[in-house]
């Protein structure tokens, strides 16, 4: 997973932390680690999804730029639901965010990460060979 409880603290602070953590009601002393687990999970999802075409997923050590924008993209989800939207600063830094995995998508913007052998196009389906055949009709005529 791209990110902690302790990264979303960092990027937005305890008490924004506190307050996306919890969907509906009163607002608690601290952040419920269990959704923002769910958040940050989603999140990591996300990003591999527009990074496993050129990358090997999951990243082990993510660099700073794929932890922020899991932070981001899980801050976007928990910002919404119930009688809440996310703000305007929260959905811009969303769109930029889901802008920049298209263009690592896309080949445009690179990340430090293990990049595929081959540049990730390969299928995992069957090899086919030019060589004769060991064993044909005319090979195994008479047994």
């Amino acid at each position: 997973m791209y990110g902690s409880l302790d990264d979303m603290i960092v990027k937005f602070g305890k008490i924004e932390t506190t307050r996306l953590s919890v969907a509906d009601g009163v607002i608690p002393d601290k952040p419920s680690p269990e959704r923002i687990a769910e958040a940050l999970a989603h999140a990591s999802s996300t990003i591999d999804s527009y990074l496993r075409k050129h990358y090997v997923t999951p990243i082990v050590a993510p660099p700073p730029a794929i932890v922020g924008a899991a932070c981001i993209i899980a801050r976007y989800r928990l910002a919404g639901g119930g009688d809440r939207t996310p703000s305007k600063e929260a959905k811009d830094a969303y769109d930029e965010t889901v802008a920049w995995l298209k263009l690592i998508a896309e080949g445009k913007a690179s990340i430090a990460a293990p990049e595929l052998t081959g540049g990730g196009n390969e299928s995992s389906g069957a090899f086919t060979s030019d060589r004769d055949p060991m064993f044909s009709d005319d090979s195994l005529r008479g047994w």
